[in-house]
């Protein structure tokens, strides 16, 4: 089967013999793919946002009181709350879809 470049992409689909139906395959431009891909994008990066900013507040806080414990208790404790949080957000986010 030869493919013409000038012609709309169809799919000769026969169900019998006599009976013959074309369905045409739709094709996107690429502005409508990267608006969907956008779309499927977006509460990932808000997810990832929300994980890391309150680490940032968190080690800048903690930064402020020059003990170094401190920062390491807080780093240790933003470690385990974002082990389970980002599997709750994600798993969240994986069920939009």
């Amino acid at each position: 089967m030869e493919i013409n470049p000038k012609e709309p992409l169809l799919n000769k689909d026969s169900d019998s013999e006599n009976e013959e139906r074309q369905v045409v395959i739709e094709t996107k431009s690429t502005g409508e793919i990267i608006k969907e891909i956008s779309r499927i994008t977006l509460p990932a990066i808000v997810c990832q946002s929300c994980l890391i900013l309150p680490n940032t507040i968190n080690i800048w806080a903690a930064g402020q009181f020059n003990n170094s414990r401190k920062m390491d208790i807080v780093g240790l404790g933003m470690g385990i709350t974002d082990a389970i949080g980002m599997a709750i957000f994600l798993g969240l986010n994986g069920a939009l879809y």
